[in-house]
C-alpha cells in the first residue's frame, strides 16, 4: 500500500508539471546513500521550495574491479547529483538551492561554459549556493573551484502521458524506492518497456532475455525509461563485461533514466541499428567503464556521460550524437570514431557537444586525445563530421586519427583499413591542450592511409589551429587542410545523415528527410530501405 501511495504521489507531481513547471521526484529511502556534501531545495517563483534528494557516487566506495588494468589511478574524486522534471515550454526559471555540508563556498562555476553564458551568475550567500535553470538540460557547479566533488543538476523535460501503467503484462515498473532485484538482473523480452519512476534507485543489470535475431525481425524492439536510478554497484567492473544495459536488438530506446557504477557499457546494444538514447545520464568510474555505443542510425542526445572509457561509441553509418554534455576522465576519448572496426561505416556525425573537462594529463597509451579513431581493422572508415564542439577545461590533446595495427586488431586479410573525409568544425578550447601538439594524425601502409582531414575554424585558446600544433606521418597521411568557412558548401552537397527513419506512426519508407535548417542533406545513399518502427517521435535534424 505504501509504494502505492508513493507511486500516485508521483504521478501527480508529474501531471502537476505541466501547470507549476516542476515536478520533484520522491527520496528512495532504504540503503541509498546521500550526497555527504549537498543538501538541495527546488522551487519556482509560483512555488514553495521542495526538498531534492541528492544522489552520490564516488570512486572512494566504487565496487571491486577484475585483475588487471582497470583500476583508475585516483580514489578520491566523487559525484553529487539532483534530478527533476520542467516543463521544456516555460518561460520561467527553477531555482535550485545548494546548501554546502563540507565547506563554505565562496565561488560557485556553472559547467558548461555554453550554458553559463546564458543562465544568470550562481548566487553566494553563507553556506547556500542558488542556480538558476531556464529549461531542460545538463549543468554542473564546481563550488570553490573543487573539481573532485561537483554536484550536477539534470533538469529534465516532463515525461509524456499517460506514463506506463503497472498493471500492463508488458510493461516492468518499479516505482519510487531502493530496489534489489533477485540476482540483480532484470530480464526484459522483445516490445517490452522498463520503467523506472522518479525516485526509484535499482541495483541491477538488464538483460535482453529475447532472441537478439527474433528480437530485431519483430521490429517492436526495447524501452527503458523513466527519470529513475539504475545502479550496477553490485557488479564487478571487468573489460569483459557484462554491460549495465545489454540489450542487443534493434530499435533499443533508453530516455530519461541515470545509470551509474556501470561495471562495463553503461549502453551495450550489440552493434544493432537504431538505438536511441535520449536525455539520458551515466556515471561510473572504473576502466572499461564506457558510455553508450550506437550502431547504425543510431542517435544520442540531451545526454551526460562522465565516465572512465569512451563516453560515446559511434560505430554505425549513419549515427549521430548531438547536444551532448561530456566530462572525460583520465582513460578512454569523448567520442571513438573507430576501435578496430573490420566493417566500413560512413556519414557519422558529432554536433553541438560540450566537454566539461578531460582529466588525461599525460601520453600514457594510444588513444590520449578528446576525439579519436584507433584504427587497425580492416574497415574503410569515412565521411565523419564533428561540428560545433566546445572543451572548457582541455587535458592532454584534442584529436587523434590513427590507422596502425595493435593487440586489440583482427582485421581481415591481416592488413588494417584507411580512413578518409574527415571534418572538425567550429571547434574550440577554452585553454591550451597540455600537449605541445594536440592533434595527432597516423596512416600505416599504402593500403591503410589517412586521407582528407579538414579543420575548419578550429581554434585553442582564442588561437587557430597551424600546422606546427599537428603531429603527422606524411608518408601514408595526407597533411590536413586548415581553413576558415571551406566545408559548408562540401558537407551541404555531399553528407549524407543517413538518419531518415524516425516515425511514431507508420513504418519507414525509403524516402530520406532533408534537413534545411542544419544545411546538411540526406540524399539517401546509405540506407536502400527502412523496416523497423521507431517509438522515439519524429527526428528533426
Amino acid at each position: 500500500c505504501i509504494m502505492r501511495l508513493l507511486a500516485f504521489l508521483h504521478h501527480f507531481l508529474i501531471l502537476c508539471g505541466s501547470s507549476c513547471s516542476l515536478s520533484v521526484h520522491p527520496f528512495p529511502g532504504g540503503n541509498t546513500v546521500a550526497s555527504p556534501h549537498y543538501n538541495v531545495t527546488i522551487g519556482t517563483g509560483s512555488s514553495l521550495p521542495r526538498p531534492s534528494f541528492v544522489y552520490f557516487t564516488s570512486r572512494a566506495t566504487m565496487q571491486n574491479v577484475t585483475a588487471g588494468n582497470n583500476v583508475p589511478n585516483l580514489s578520491n574524486r566523487d559525484t553529487s547529483f539532483v534530478s527533476f522534471n520542467m516543463d521544456p515550454n516555460s518561460d520561467g526559471l527553477v531555482a535550485v538551492s545548494i546548501r554546502c555540508l563540507s565547506w563554505t563556498p565562496t565561488t560557485a562555476q556553472l559547467y558548461p561554459f555554453r550554458a553559463a553564458a546564458i543562465l544568470p551568475l550562481p548566487i553566494v550567500s553563507g553556506s547556500t549556493v542558488t542556480v538558476k535553470v531556464d529549461k531542460p538540460r545538463q549543468i554542473c557547479v564546481i563550488i570553490n573551484g573543487i573539481t573532485d566533488s561537483p554536484l550536477c543538476i539534470f533538469a529534465d523535460p516532463d515525461e509524456s502521458l499517460p506514463l506506463p501503467s503497472q498493471s500492463d503484462p508488458n510493461v516492468v515498473y518499479f516505482g519510487p524506492g531502493t530496489w534489489n532485484p533477485a540476482n540483480g538482473i532484470i530480464n526484459i523480452q522483445t516490445g517490452q518497456t522498463l520503467y523506472l519512476a522518479g525516485g526509484a534507485h535499482v541495483f541491477a543489470r538488464v538483460a535482453l532475455s529475447s532472441d537478439s535475431i527474433a528480437c530485431s525481425q519483430t521490429g517492436l524492439g526495447v524501452r527503458i525509461m523513466g527519470r529513475g536510478v539504475l545502479d550496477g554497484h553490485n557488479f564487478v567492473i571487468n573489460a569483459d563485461g557484462p554491460s549495465l544495459i545489454s540489450v542487443h536488438c534493434t530499435g533499443l530506446l533508453v530516455q530519461g533514466i541515470t545509470t551509474i557504477n556501470s561495471p562495463q557499457y553503461h549502453v551495450d546494444n550489440g552493434g544493432y541499428p537504431y538505438t536511441t538514447v535520449q536525455w539520458a545520464k551515466a556515471i561510473s568510474w572504473g576502466y572499461s567503464t564506457d558510455g553508450y555505443s550506437l550502431g547504425a542510425q543510431g542517435l544520442a542526445e540531451d545526454s551526460f556521460v562522465k565516465v572512465n572509457d569512451d563516453s560515446l561509441k559511434l560505430y554505425g553509418s549513419g549515427a549521430i550524437a548531438q547536444r551532448v554534455v561530456v566530462w572525460q576522465q583520465e582513460n578512454g576519448c569523448a567520442v571513438m570514431g573507430s576501435w578496430n572496426l573490420n566493417t566500413n561505416q560512413a556519414y557519422i556525425t558529432a554536433r553541438t557537444m560540450d566537454v566539461i573537462r578531460h582529466e588525461r594529463t599525460g601520453r600514457y597509451y594510444d588513444p590520449d586525445a578528446l576525439f579519436c579513431f584507433l584504427h587497425g581493422g580492416s574497415a574503410t572508415l569515412s565521411n565523419y563530421l564533428f561540428d560545433d564542439i566546445r572543451v572548457d577545461q582541455p587535458g592532454w590533446a584534442a584529436v587523434q586519427v590513427y590507422v596502425q595495427p595493435n593487440s586489440f586488431a583482427n582485421p581481415v586479410g591481416g592488413v588494417p583499413g584507411s580512413i578518409s573525409n574527415v571534418i572538425f568544425r567550429n571547434f574550440s578550447s577554452s585553454a591550451a591542450f597540455l600537449a605541445p601538439q594536440p592533434v595527432q594524425i597516423k596512416g600505416y601502409g599504402a593500403a591503410s592511409t589517412v586521407t582528407g582531414v579538414t579543420f575548419d575554424a578550429v581554434t585553442f585558446a582564442g588561437t587557430a589551429l597551424s600546422q606546427d600544433q599537428i603531429q603527422i606521418n606524411t608518408t601514408f597521411a595526407t597533411t590536413p587542410t586548415l581553413c576558415w568557412g571551406c566545408t559548408a558548401s562540401v558537407v551541404g552537397a555531399t553528407w549524407t545523415e543517413a538518419q531518415m527513419c524516425r516515425t511514431p506512426t507508420s513504418y519507414c519508407t525509403a524516402a530520406p528527410k532533408v534537413s534545411s535548417a542544419s544545411g546538411i542533406k540526406s540524399i539517401g545513399v546509405l540506407v536502400a530501405a527502412c523496416t523497423f518502427l521507431m517509438h522515439t517521435g519524429t527526428y528533426v535534424l
